[in-house]
């Protein structure tokens, strides 16, 4: 990471605000939020962190409920108004952790149908 950063600046010496942030204040015991772009709603920042915590969790809604403080009823609510689904390749796999073969089969659906 250093050596990128190096090649990357242009002046040749490299200052602390060269370097992500990850080493400048180092890692956050609960995790961190980068937030790329600043012009989202919160309405679509949230959807966006429901669906990595839906994928930290494999899916598996009862502990991503759990992860974000809130009552499944509430997340299933949210799925349904952010017209979240569960990927086709995560679907009747049982826990939510696709094989190769699943993920194989799932992209030669998305060929066929288009």
């Amino acid at each position: 990471m250093i050596e990128r950063a190096l090649i990357l600046d242009e002046g040749g010496i490299l200052g602390p605000e060269d370097l992500p942030d990850k080493i400048r204040f180092g890692e956050s015991h609960r995790g961190s939020l980068i937030i790329d772009t600043p012009t989202l709603t919160l309405e679509e920042l949230e959807r966006e962190y429901i669906l990595k915590v839906l994928n930290y969790t494999r899916w598996q809604k009862k502990r991503t409920s759990e992860v974000l403080g809130i009552n499944a009823s509430t997340l299933y609510r949210k799925l349904i108004a952010y017209g979240v689904e569960k990927p086709a390749a995560l679907k009747n796999v049982e826990g939510g952790i696709p094989d190769i073969q699943d993920m194989r089969d799932a992209g030669d659906a998305e060929e066929h149908a288009a």
